[in-house]
């Protein structure tokens, strides 16, 4: 919200109050019946400030639900790699454990024949 839309606001919402303090409705306002409140009122910069507070929350709010979406998305990311890099690691173990396989019946042959040979 830009400041002009948030300093306009701040001026709705302190009338309204001041009107409803005095029992009238906003058109006391818009016929003339009564002023409204001086930009510099207390009730004014009040508005603002409260205003000014309440977009700072609103602002928060969606910067931490952007930044909740975005972890979500990389975890959802990471959990579809995962399953795929598990399954290759997988692989890779039985891969190595197949060579150790063939490692040791090469050792065994390489003895049992040493022993014939002797």
């Amino acid at each position: 919200m830009s400041s002009l839309a948030l300093a306009r606001e701040a001026r709705v919402a302190a009338n309204r109050a001041y009107l409803r303090g005095l029992g009238l409705g906003p058109s006391a306002i818009q016929s003339g019946l009564i002023d409204p409140l001086p930009t510099d009122h207390m009730a004014m910069v009040a508005a603002a400030r409260q205003i000014a507070k309440q977009t700072a929350i609103r602002r928060a709010e969606q910067q931490l639900y952007q930044r909740q979406r975005v972890l979500d998305a990389r975890r959802a990311a990471r959990r579809g790699h995962e399953a795929q890099l598990r399954s290759a690691l997988e692989s890779l173990a039985a891969d190595e454990a197949q060579a150790q396989q063939l490692v040791l019946l090469a050792q065994q042959t390489l003895e049992d024949m040493r022993q014939f040979a002797g």
